[in-house]
């Protein structure tokens, strides 16, 4: 009966028998008190009653024997269960790198198992789930950027055309409110038809992200308040979606830089890395530095954006200092994310 119990509680999992946290504990706990029975059986001692100073002893001595080798042997059989809880407790996301170990093909090596697969099929969904959500917040930019092109920049533009249409006929003490009012129009067109290309970056959907930096760069350049450099090189195998957010960090990259740097250069680079890891691999690089005064204070939104974005893709994002200097360290914004291939080509300036 005892037999059938544990070949039950062991099952047959793939062909091949199981043995089980339940086989574990039993057996060796067992096999102790068939020892002491047998040793009872076999050996002079004996209990009477009452029961003897010497004989208390012996059982006493028993007991602890028991109560000892029990301790042990569940301890060891848990260490596992123990080591497994640790490792959920730790686990700062799904899609954090790394699963639990699966060292055992009883239930606690089943849990792990069954926690890796939850892991994953949580991680899929969120990876879906993120790429929704940059999906319909992409289109929410073209669509902004189309009304501001195709309704706010058109009704610039009607009131520009008529301001010049009289700006020449009005008493001369007006004539210079006009052609202020006309200035300040055409600014706004321009600051109109500068945020909507940056909501929707056509040059990227049409030529690819290598062109599409080179031209983020070359806008950059023409603020005139410091040297742009560009070591773009370009990059096969990666998504729509990884593209769109390599560019959009080098976008909110450069921003940070022309508004709070201080810096009187900037690099922007594009190129392939080979992946640092068994798998191997290689994935695509995005950095942009300067030599600025550095990153000071809690990180922002700005900083928050382009984190969260890498983090829809699998990507990662490092910022940090670009160099050993007190004074002024300058930044260094690091993207980069697994592709499909690398393969590296000319420089594209």
């Amino acid at each position: 009966m005892v037999a059938t119990l544990i070949w039950a509680e062991s099952g047959m999992y793939g062909g091949s028998a199981r043995v089980t946290m339940f086989v574990q504990l039993f057996l060796p706990i067992a096999a102790l008190f068939i020892g002491f029975v047998a040793l009872l059986a076999l050996s002079p001692a004996s209990v009477s009653h009452p029961i003897s100073t010497a004989e208390l002893v012996e059982l006493t001595a028993l007991l602890l024997v028991t109560l000892v080798v029990s301790a042990l042997v569940l301890r060891k059989t848990l260490a596992p269960l123990r080591e497994l809880r640790v490792v959920m407790e730790q686990r700062e996301g799904v899609s954090a790198p790394g699963r639990a170990r699966v060292r055992r093909d009883d239930e606690v090596g089943q849990v792990a198992l069954a926690y890796n697969g939850l892991l994953d099929r949580l991680a899929a969904e969120e990876t879906r789930a993120a790429g929704l959500a940059l999906t319909a917040q992409e289109r929410e930019r073209q669509r902004v950027s189309r009304e501001l092109h195709d309704q706010v920049g058109q009704t610039l533009t009607v009131a520009l055309l008529r301001l010049g249409r009289v700006v020449h006929s009005v008493p001369g003490e007006l004539q210079e409110d006009f052609e202020g009012a006309q200035e300040a129009v055409r600014t706004a067109l321009q600051e109109v038809r500068t945020v909507a290309a940056q909501l929707r970056p056509g040059v990227l959907e049409d030529l690819g992200l290598a062109p599409a930096l080179t031209s983020l760069a070359t806008e950059a350049a023409r603020e005139g308040t410091l040297e742009v450099r560009r070591d773009i090189t370009e990059v096969t195998g990666a998504t729509p979606d990884q593209e769109l957010v390599a560019y959009r960090i080098a976008q909110e990259a450069l921003t940070n830089v022309l508004r709070h740097a201080q810096a009187g250069s900037v690099r922007v680079t594009l190129r392939s890395e080979p992946i640092e890891s068994a798998s191997g691999g290689v994935q695509l690089v995005v950095e942009v530095s300067d030599d600025g005064v550095g990153v000071h204070g809690p990180a922002g939104t700005g900083r928050t954006g382009m984190t969260e974005r890498a983090a829809l893709v699998g990507g990662q994002l490092s910022i940090g200092p670009a160099r050993a200097d007190d004074q002024r360290p300058g930044t260094l914004v690091r993207f980069c994310v697994p592709v499909t291939t690398g393969d590296r080509e000319e420089s594209a300036s």
